[in-house]
């Protein structure tokens, strides 16, 4: 009760007692007229205290019939939002129901019709299992790459082909591999959860039709289409994912990779001694740095300038960089061509691109354009390189003794090319460019004969685990041959 209510309550009480109290006394008074005057006198009270009295009920009953208003209010539009989350609910059960449709609709084991242009050329009458490589959409090939060495290196001891979201897919069919193609979530522009869909029943119907005993992925997010898939029709999941991943990555699926993954497979990295990122802190099964090929495949100097047909009376310098790397990939190349022709008249340059690209034209009389992969079988052609610090090209640079200025991509989201490239400085590999200053200042260090020859001594003497992927090839025939 209000201070307001209380005092008009004791007004109330007061009234009664003096309209009582004058009632006493006129009974008790023996002269008529004055026993009148005070019986008219407490009528005047309790009359006053009854009018008092309506008007304090009234007003508390207008108070309530307001309180009582805004709590219907307050419940109605409680009940609204309510509504309307309910509503929010069953709009997302809905579409959850859909997607579930979709799926089941598309994966449907034998109910759906077989599509043969999903079948790979795995044969039939082999003993040897079946590995399924599978690559996801990188910034470069460098996906491609290390499982095109790897399947290279397995030969013996299982058959593989190729799955694969990469633009430049086409590639291994130059070492007798096929590739089924499936356009990634970027290139197509769906949301996340409808091309995920889409490649978990493109994915399903691939290893229904084929039936691989393992299935390789790298890249470093495993889709759900894969795991799934490996689950539902039995094949062994190896992830090969390679190390050296910034702080802030996406590191679920490094804490859950048990659940989604049989094994993990880390190949090494120039760059594993400074490493104290999430990846530094796992225990996974460590296997050599992979290049596609050995250096028993490589060229001496005079017979790769001859095959790539040039001048072998000539000095030549490698420009070969990845995506993003110094702000937009031509101004860093056009200024590595420009400082190195700079450097010496009988010293010209050679960009290098994959087969598939056929953007880049350069007419300049010192500069040329090759298309050869892998060009680690040209790189003894060359004084010396211009890369990007990229996973393959700095490994080829190590196992082949071809010294560099490597230029990180500083645009990564997992992979730490930076952390890399200056390791590979500390090493005394070669020189890091981080900026397009540095790399004016960098390719004019390496004009000097024996500043390269310095750094191809420390690369010489490198004790970095390396070979060809037939470290990874054992381990994984290891797993599904004890299956």
């Amino acid at each position: 009760m209000s201070k307001r209510d209380q005092g008009l309550a004791s007004v109330v009480l007061g009234g009664l007692v003096v309209s009582g109290a004058l009632c006493v006394a006129a009974m008790l008074s023996a002269d008529l007229l004055y026993a009148t005057r005070l019986i008219g006198a407490a009528g005047f009270v309790l009359g006053a205290t009854v009018v008092l009295l309506l008007i304090v009920v009234a007003h508390r009953q207008q108070r309530l019939t307001e309180t009582l208003r805004l709590q219907l209010s307050a419940f109605s539009k409680a009940e609204s939002r309510h509504d309307y989350g309910r509503k929010v609910q069953l709009d997302q059960l809905q579409q959850m129901l859909g997607r579930l449709r979709f799926l089941t609709e598309g994966i449907s084991g034998n109910q759906r019709p077989i599509d043969t242009r999903l079948t790979l050329p795995f044969d039939k009458e082999s003993l040897l299992p079946r590995v399924l490589f599978v690559t996801s959409n990188g910034a470069g090939m460098g996906h491609l790459t290390r499982c095109l060495a790897v399947a290279r290196s397995g030969r013996k001891y299982f058959q593989a082909q190729f799955v694969s979201l990469s633009s430049s897919a086409e590639i291994v069919r130059l070492f007798g591999f096929e590739v089924l193609k499936f356009r990634s979530q970027a290139a197509t522009g769906q949301a996340a959860a409808a091309w995920n869909d889409s490649f978990a029943v493109f994915f399903d119907d691939i290893c229904r039709i084929n039936r691989p005993t393992a299935i390789v992925f790298d890249g470093t997010w495993i889709y759900r289409g894969v795991h799934e898939s490996a689950k539902r029709h039995g094949a062994s999941l190896i992830w090969l994912r390679r190390g050296l991943w910034m702080e802030g990555a996406d590191v679920t699926q490094l804490e859950t990779a048990h659940m989604l993954a049989d094994h993990v497979l880390v190949p090494r990295d120039v760059g594993d001694s400074a490493d104290e990122g999430p990846t530094s802190r796992l225990r996974d099964t460590l296997v050599p740095a992979p290049t596609l090929i050995e250096p028993s495949e490589s060229f001496a100097r005079d017979a790769a300038l001859t095959e790539l047909g040039l001048d072998t009376a000539r000095a030549y310098v490698l420009v070969q960089l990845g995506a993003g790397a110094i702000n937009d990939v031509s101004d860093a190349r056009e200024r590595a061509i420009s400082r190195i022709l700079s450097l010496s008249p009988t010293t010209d340059v050679v960009v290098g691109l994959s087969p598939l690209s056929k953007h880049y034209v350069d007419d300049r009389p010192r500069v040329h354009v090759v298309r050869q992969y892998p060009i680690a079988k040209y790189l003894s052609a060359f004084d010396f390189m211009v890369i990007a610090a990229g996973y393959n090209s700095i490994h080829e640079s190590v196992r082949f003794k071809a010294p560099a200025v490597v230029v990180p991509n500083l645009q990564t989201s997992t992979d730490n090319q930076a952390l890399r490239a200056s390791e590979y400085e500390r090493l005394g590999y070669g020189i890091s460019a981080n900026t397009l200053e540095e790399l004016d200042k960098a390719i004019a260090t390496f004009g000097d004969a024996e500043v390269r020859l310095r750094f191809r001594d420390a690369l010489l003497s490198a004790a970095l685990p390396l070979d060809s992927g037939e470290g990874a090839a054992t381990k994984i025939n290891e797993w599904i041959t004890c299956n």
